[in-house]
């Protein structure tokens, strides 16, 4: 048995299979309060990953697929592995070494990151449900940005939206510095303005046809039911 995966065993209980140098667990992992620093590269988990206040943990493996939802709460890791896959829902909270998310990350359902350091998001994320960015240190979205449900950016310093982003709920700007929608934006659906203290210069925006639409709905049930082949595809669309 690989080394690692033994010391993993040993100190979490958590029994890892190894096949064809891929590292598997078939349901749940719970890590909280944990003295472990390493966990083993490649690994698939079944179900939902918890990693809380385990101090001396400071970075996921390498090539981690979550096929449930991935919480990370009051730890010093300092970064997100460049290939992670989250299926469910990634919840980042009190983790203020975690400044940025990776490219390629793809977030079946939501995406959590409010009241973090994070302040980086590359163009090449993917979210299949909502965006809550809520009081975080973001400034600015990446163009083409692509989010299968709502998008949340109250009370950030965010001043303007990229001239091409793809959503399939609605936007709340509410406590930002947006002032003005530029018409080529590709808005999907609704602007949620309330509580603005002043009101914003808004342009017209692109209605959808119920075939966008569709498109859209493809995109969050690809996402929602774990068909990861098809995120490539959908990437490709143009509108």
């Amino acid at each position: 048995m690989n080394k690692e995966i033994e010391n993993f065993r040993n100190l979490t209980s958590f029994d890892l299979t190894e096949q064809d140098g891929k590292v598997y667990y078939g349901g749940s992992i719970r890590l909280i309060n944990s003295d472990i620093e390493t966990i083993p590269d490649n690994l698939t988990v079944d179900d939902d990953v918890m990693i809380a206040r385990c101090t001396k943990l400071k970075k996921l493996p390498d090539n981690l697929t979550v096929r449930g939802k991935l919480i990370i709460f009051a730890c010093n890791i300092t970064s997100l592995p460049s290939n992670l896959t989250v299926l469910g829902d990634l919840y980042i909270a009190k983790s203020d070494n975690i400044t940025a998310l990776p490219e390629g990350l793809v977030v079946g359902r939501n995406l959590d990151i409010r009241e973090s350091n994070i302040s980086l998001i590359p163009n090449s994320v993917i979210v299949g449900g909502d965006l809550d960015l809520s009081y975080s240190k973001v400034t600015e979205l990446p163009n083409g940005l692509l989010v299968g449900g709502n998008i949340i950016l109250n009370h950030t310093a965010i001043n303007s939206l990229p001239d091409k982003l793809t959503f399939g709920g609605y936007i709340d700007i509410d406590n930002t510095g947006i002032t003005e929608l530029s018409e080529d934006s590709f808005i999907w659906k609704y602007i949620y303005l309330d509580d603005l203290n002043e009101e914003p210069v808004l342009k017209p925006t692109k209605i959808l046809s119920s075939e966008e639409t569709n498109k859209l709905d493809n995109l969050r049930i690809a996402l929602h039911t774990c068909k990861v082949e098809l995120i490539n595809t959908l990437k490709l669309v143009k509108w």
